[in-house]
């Protein structure tokens, strides 16, 4: 674990073991992932999983992992065509009102 030390003296950063896990590939022996575990404490995550929103998988996509994301993504487009809406509600009636005040219709 010397490199996990030196890691964080050079880049300022400590290393959470409750926070940090390992994945290796399906294939690795089980005795192989426990020693890993046992040196560094961290914990063995099982894939899929989701990292900074993004699934991370081995294989084929599969469209379930990435249902969150595209959700995720739809709700945010959608949050901005709200904010687009009242933009264009709001710059319609700041420039209507006072082009109302120099129009009037003929004869008045």
């Amino acid at each position: 674990m010397d490199f996990l030390h030196d890691f964080e003296k050079k880049s300022g950063q400590c290393i959470s073991i409750a926070k940090s896990s390992f994945i290796v590939s399906p294939k690795t022996p089980l005795l192989i992932k426990r020693h890993i575990k046992r040196i560094t404490g961290f914990v063995l995550k099982p894939l899929p999983f989701t990292y900074l929103g993004v699934p991370i998988f081995v294989g084929r996509k599969k469209s379930e992992y990435y249902e969150r994301l595209i959700e995720a993504m739809g709700s945010k487009i959608g949050g901005w065509e709200k904010v687009s809406f009242l933009w264009e509600s709001f710059t319609a009636y700041q420039v209507g009102a006072p082009l109302h005040a120099y129009t009037s219709p003929i004869g008045d």
